[in-house]
């Protein structure tokens, strides 16, 4: 009787080990997953400051002398690059963080913020690389914009996401000049922002798949790229209390809402 006693403790605690053993590979398994998305998010991100800092210098040249040796540059376009190089370096800082984002939240700061301000330094420091690429960048501000709370370096990722998707999404040669606009109005003491462009637009069929993870369009002059661009944006709407989709009805649209202080934060696209 002692010996089956024995057997079956043997039994159980073998069944106990096989199942802890089950669930540390499925922890390591999920760390592992949440380790290559950081990564791929990384990678992506940091591809949208070198791409404006790279326009910057590319329009530089193309408008100096072939035989010039020296160049002088004039103050803003300084300061754009320094700004640029400033945001990049504060990206990979938080971007070190970014494998806890999906199990621990984005480490956002919130304050009060004026989104006219932001958008403003944002068209500014993006303009003067769009011009070379046929892209016109208009923006639509309205009058007495209340202010927000939010985090001004992760709103300005989506902003930068949604530009850099466009640029993607209708690369050169194009059929006509490329135009986007940016416009923020106030309704009920709540912003409401809209990035439409006239390019190709957002192909339909999958919709309700755009922020998912490595999900891209299947465009013919889709571009090589990871699909995490608005992935990312749901990664910093919804911890500010927000919600994020397409609005189907423009296909060339998307819209994010913003309520003033005390207010819940509603972002759609």
């Amino acid at each position: 009787m002692e010996e089956v006693l024995t057997r079956i403790e043997h039994q159980l605690l073998l069944q106990q080990q096989k199942h802890q053993l089950r669930a540390e590979i499925q922890e390591r398994k999920r760390a592992e997953q949440s380790l290559e998305v950081s990564l791929r998010v990384v990678s992506h991100d940091l591809r949208n400051p070198v791409l404006g800092l790279s326009m910057v210098l590319n329009n530089c040249l193309k408008r100096a002398d072939p035989d010039q040796t020296e160049l002088s540059l004039p103050r803003q376009t300084l300061e754009q690059m320094a700004r640029s190089c400033e945001r990049q370096l504060a990206l990979i800082n938080s971007l070190v963080e970014s494998q806890h984002w999906e199990q621990q939240g984005v480490p956002l700061v919130l304050r009060r913020l004026d989104l006219g301000t932001l958008v403003r330094d944002f068209a500014e420091e993006w303009s003067l690389g769009l011009g070379e690429q046929e892209v016109t960048l208009n923006l639509n501000l309205g009058e007495n914009l209340p202010a927000i709370m939010g985090d001004a370096n992760f709103i300005w990722r989506v902003l930068e996401n949604l530009l850099a998707n466009s640029l993607k999404y209708n690369p050169l040669p194009r059929p006509q000049p490329l135009s986007i606009t940016i416009t923020v109005t106030a309704i009920d003491q709540t912003l409401t922002c809209r990035v439409k462009d006239n390019g190709v637009g957002v192909d339909l069929a999958i919709a309700d798949r755009v922020f998912e993870r490595y999900q891209r369009g299947d465009r013919e002059n889709n571009p090589l790229g990871l699909g995490l661009g608005l992935y990312v944006c749901k990664l910093i709407v919804e911890p500010h209390g927000g919600q994020i989709g397409l609005n189907t009805a423009v296909s060339r649209g998307q819209r994010f809402t913003l309520p003033s202080p005390g207010k819940r934060l509603c972002l759609k696209f």
